[in-house]
């Protein structure tokens, strides 16, 4: 499979630049950009190398439909660095024991250590003379972590990354470890078969327990860091949109976005008045834009996830998710230069009632007919 370029490579920078004003694509949007990229078969593209540049209907369809799937590339892409994490996490046990010239016996000890002194990483240590786990914790510059288990006699290592570690805290509002956990007994009895996040080991039944309480604790000062972080982004009282990493504020209408984004052009980067902050935006997301240049929010649509479970539903309606701002940005939200999930919310919600006390009858510009069916399905499916 080769990938092929919508807007050509060979395309001239002015002509690159009045094509990201026509489309109202992002302006970090270069010629290699994921949006600009779509898979196609390696005889198609060879053939395609001298070939005329798409017509400009067929641009606007394309650059459309590859913008719909960055996202889950974006999603593959993640999984991949969270891999690569783990991966280092065990290079980094591994080069402590060789660091320090621990044999075994001397590792898998009785001993507890919760520290934040790795980067911007916090760190956590416990092990027993059988288990040692060794996990990275949340922080307020970096909120993912992960953790390695391995075992005194055993060469296999369990490795659980963020995603997985917070299902399991999530479920344990509700059940026990021991109920969440995968497993059944073998060898008469005497060993446990456990299935952890991707990983299967038997385990001696006393080893089992000592993994139940480490893991325990660690999935407790866990949640408890992780907290800290939401709180200090100011996303406690609001959740994930799906398998995304950005948080929904609310959902309203495709006119109201509209509305958002005319409103965003009004105090753009370039004829921008207010000294508070200006906007950048297109279509598909609304970036503002401090006074000291940080990111003060970004506000991106996406499908309203009513309308997803059912195609009666009138799909006039969209959800507006908050990105949570880069590491580098996030030192800012202590000085109020860049706003929290929460901040952002409350800003929304005034701009939002405005543009209801600015136009009441709104409603009454829709259509008769899908007036008619909208009440007549809200009725039923309330």
């Amino acid at each position: 499979m080769h990938l092929d370029h919508i807007i050509p490579q060979n395309t001239a920078p002015e002509v690159l630049q009045e094509k990201i004003r026509k489309y109202h694509l992002a302006d970090d949007f270069t010629i290699d950009s994921l949006e600009n990229i779509l898979p196609t078969k390696s005889l198609h593209n060879n053939s395609q190398k001298n070939r005329h540049p798409f017509s400009e209907p067929a641009e606007r369809f394309f650059l459309e439909y590859a913008q719909r799937g960055k996202w889950k590339i974006e999603r593959e892409y993640k999984i991949l660095k969270k891999q690569f994490e783990l991966s280092k996490l065990k290079v980094f046990a591994e080069a402590q024991l060789v660091e320090f010239n621990l044999l075994p016996p001397e590792v898998y000890k009785a001993s507890r250590k919760v520290t934040n002194s790795l980067s911007i990483h916090n760190h956590f240590w416990r092990s027993t003379e059988n288990i040692a786990l060794n996990g990275f914790l949340p922080s307020k510059l970096k909120e993912e972590g992960s953790c390695v288990i391995s075992f005194c006699n055993r060469t296999i290592m369990i490795t659980l990354d963020h995603k997985t570690i917070l299902q399991l805290i999530n479920k344990l509002e509700t059940y026990s470890l021991n109920d969440i956990i995968l497993r059944g007994h073998s060898y008469q009895n005497t060993k446990t078969f456990v299935v952890l996040g991707n990983n299967a080991v038997h385990l001696e039944n006393a080893v089992y327990e000592e993994l139940l309480d480490i893991l325990q604790d660690y999935l407790k000062v866990y949640s408890e860091e992780y907290s800290k972080f939401q709180k200090y982004i100011g996303a406690e009282n609001f959740s994930f949109y799906k398998d995304t990493n950005d948080y929904m504020l609310l959902e309203t209408s495709r006119e109201n976005w509209r509305k958002l984004i005319q409103y965003a052009r009004k105090f753009d980067t370039e004829q921008g008045t207010t000294s508070e902050y200006c906007f950048n935006s297109n279509d598909h997301h609304l970036l503002a834009i401090s006074a000291q240049n940080n990111i003060k929010f970004r506000l991106l649509p996406a499908n309203s996830i009513k309308n997803e479970d059912s195609f009666l539903f009138p799909d006039d309606q969209l959800c507006i998710l908050w990105e949570i701002p880069d590491t580098g940005s996030r030192k800012a939200i202590e000085t109020g230069d860049v706003w929290t999930a929460q901040q952002t919310y409350e800003w929304l919600q005034k701009l939002l009632q405005q543009f209801t006390d600015e136009s009441p009858d709104a409603d009454q510009a829709v259509p008769g007919k899908q007036r008619f069916f909208r009440k007549m399905l809200d009725f039923f499916f309330k």
